[in-house]
């Protein structure tokens, strides 16, 4: 039997802690900030004529993609359960999700910015509480899984899921820069515990907060930031 206090989630922040907690994942800051500049970039391709919604959903097909292809070299593959997109290891599982303005805080108490379904809810583990950071999670001696490898003294409890796998969050929210359009990014890995009554991933039990650092994009006469340069094509008409 496990007890764990919900009301005392670990919180890393400092860089150098971040990185040493990663790397029994096989990952680093460096793997997480590409896969986010990839979203980014993603993002910045849209113009005023794409959809309202089509710079969200850029970002994340993008991202995706960019998770599957940084972290391939690394043992990582693609892996889709009814439309629940992951990258995974043989050990870690990882789900890119937009966050709250509370994301990439310390003190913060981040959510998932949508409702998850309850196919994904149950898939992923999570325990239903309206009320997180109150109680305790208990385990018996069969849903508990330890020794993944972490830096000594932080052998946390993972919660039993139908991936077979340590799941964790690439979570990430927007903040605006400037009256260009421009936006910066807060992003945390952490580890989901509960949703609520809507269906929202509202607690965590691990935080690991990502020094973040994009690239500025290119910005041409005042138009809408890119991240690559114009290419001007000669086209030679024939016939």
């Amino acid at each position: 039997m496990y007890s764990h206090n919900l009301a005392k989630p670990i919180v890393l922040a400092d860089p150098d802690d971040v990185e040493s907690y990663l790397q029994p994942l096989n990952l680093s800051q460096s793997d997480l900030g590409r896969i986010l500049e990839r979203g980014l970039s993603g993002r910045y391709s849209t113009t005023q004529n794409h959809p309202k919604t089509s710079r969200g959903q850029y970002f994340y097909g993008e991202g995706v993609s960019a998770a599957r292809d940084i972290l391939a070299p690394k043992g990582y593959k693609r892996l889709s359960l009814r439309n629940v997109e992951l990258t995974v290891s043989d050990k870690v599982a990882l789900y890119l999700c937009r966050g709250c303005d509370q994301t990439g805080l310390i003190h913060g108490s981040p959510e998932s910015r949508m409702k998850k379904g309850d196919f994904t809810c149950e898939l992923m583990g999570l325990i239903h509480n309206n009320n997180p950071g109150q109680g305790e999670l208990i385990l018996d001696d069969s849903q508990l899984k330890l020794d993944l490898e972490l830096p000594e003294g932080d052998v946390i409890p993972l919660l039993p899921n139908k991936i077979g796998l340590d799941l964790w969050f690439l979570l990430y929210d927007f903040y605006e820069l400037d009256g260009d359009e421009r936006v910066g990014i807060r992003a945390e890995l952490s580890r989901p515990m509960s949703y609520n009554s809507k269906n929202v991933v509202n607690d965590f039990s691990t935080r690991l907060i990502l020094d973040v650092h994009q690239p500025d994009p290119i910005v041409q006469n005042g138009d809408v930031p890119q991240f690559t340069p114009d290419i001007d094509l000669d086209i030679l008409k024939t016939g």
